[in-house]
């Protein structure tokens, strides 16, 4: 017999895919619910895979939602400025003109016939350098820093110059000296009572020591001054392996002091300058010291009243 249905049949909710998750004939829990209500699942059900996500999810109302990245810079401005900063040395500007040394270079003339005047003394008074011109009136001071000089210029028979001038960098100098009435007579005379007194200093200087007036010096064959010296004292001067004269004392290679018109200058100058050229030369030999006098410097010395001091011989450089 045929029975007829329900005209409302009751519905039963399906079980199929909430079996997957819950626990067999038992209802999950409903979404949204606490965590609390959830129970493990029994072993050996099988759990639906979790979602893989890369970046951090926060639980907001129970949504899951993704934060978005953030993009960062590979270096920050800090890391730049300081690697601007700390550029090599290569890579920055040149020293300028006014840090580089440079070779001073120049000439004296007379002011009224503009003819070379050989044998003027050229000094800068800031780092005490003095040089003599040559023929030509010509003259140089190498390894010169740019800057601020006090530049004095003497003359046999010219009235002296002296000022002070910027040097920059690469300058040439012209120097004219006004040529200056003199009375010889009285001149020479002055001359020889300042010969006289440098000659009394040396004596009073307790080393032993030779000294060679200007009649000694012009009547000399020797070619420089280092064989001057050689024959006339017991100073032995050789030269170094860069062929500039050294001191042998005692067995022993020691730098050789020159001082030139009262000035420290470079052992050098014993090869550029003949004996005529001088007026007087002095030679401590113990000391390893070698003073020498140009004519223009005992004129000038005379004729001013130059002071004289003491002989140095406890500084290395020091005259």
């Amino acid at each position: 017999m045929d029975l007829a249905r329900p005209a409302h049949p009751r519905r039963r909710r399906p079980q199929r895919a909430l079996q997957r998750v819950g626990r067999p004939g038992r209802s999950p829990a409903p979404q949204g619910g606490s965590r609390r209500d959830a129970r493990p699942a029994r072993r050996g059900a099988r759990l639906p895979p979790a979602p893989q996500l890369d970046v951090r999810v926060p639980r907001c109302g129970g949504l899951l939602r993704p934060v978005p990245e953030v993009s960062r810079p590979a270096a920050s401005l800090l890391a730049i400025v300081l690697t601007v900063g700390t550029a090599p040395l290569s890579a920055q500007d040149p020293a300028p003109d006014s840090l580089r040394s440079f070779t001073f270079r120049g000439n004296v003339v007379d002011y009224v016939t503009e003819v070379p005047i050989e044998g003027a003394s050229v000094g800068l008074v800031e780092v005490r350098r003095l040089a003599i011109t040559d023929a030509h009136g010509y003259f140089e001071f190498a390894d010169l820093v740019p800057g601020r000089y006090t530049i004095s210029t003497t003359g046999f028979g010219y009235e002296p110059n002296r000022e002070s001038s910027d040097v920059p960098f690469g300058a040439v100098l012209v120097v004219r000296l006004s040529p200056a009435p003199l009375d010889v007579a009285g001149l020479e005379v002055e001359i020889a009572r300042f010969v006289r007194q440098i000659e009394m200093r040396r004596l009073a200087t307790p080393v032993p020591s030779s000294g060679f007036d200007r009649e000694t010096l012009d009547r000399t064959v020797d070619y420089d001054l280092v064989e001057f010296i050689r024959e006339r004292t017991t100073l032995d001067i050789v030269e170094d392996s860069f062929g500039l004269p050294v001191a042998r004392f005692r067995n022993r290679v020691s730098r050789l002091r020159v001082c030139l018109d009262e000035f420290p200058v470079g052992a050098g100058f014993l090869q550029n300058l003949q004996p005529h050229q001088l007026g007087r030369v002095e030679v401590f030999e113990s000391a390893r010291m070698v003073r020498l006098y140009t004519n223009e410097f005992l004129e000038e010395a005379a004729e001013r009243g130059f002071q004289l001091r003491p002989v140095d011989l406890t500084s290395a450089r020091g005259c």
